[in-house]
């Protein structure tokens, strides 16, 4: 499969299992959905949030602290030909 058919079908797979496609690049492919969509896509379980230290920073996410994984995302079997690795990405801070 090239490159551009790999990125396709990477795509229309995602877009099938409930997501929202944001940007397609050359390596990566970017998706927004639901909480629980990724809980259950990618098989997923959060750490218990931890909670920012008070008083001004200039780190950190605007609304809270940002859920993390507490294992790596599991590639769904109809992509693990086509993907390598799931990252959760964290939101920009916004100064």
């Amino acid at each position: 499969m090239g490159a551009n058919t790999t990125r396709e079908f990477v795509v229309r797979e995602l877009e099938g299992l409930g997501f929202q496609v944001v940007s397609v690049g050359s390596r990566s492919i970017s998706i927004e959905g639901t909480r629980r969509r990724f809980e259950t896509v990618f098989q997923l379980t959060w750490l218990p949030p931890t909670p920012r230290p008070p008083g001004p920073t200039d780190f950190g996410a605007v609304v809270g602290p940002t859920p993390q994984p507490a294992q790596p995302p599991m590639v769904p079997v109809k992509l693990r030909d086509a993907v390598d690795t799931i990252e959760i990405q964290e939101p920009p801070v916004m100064l």
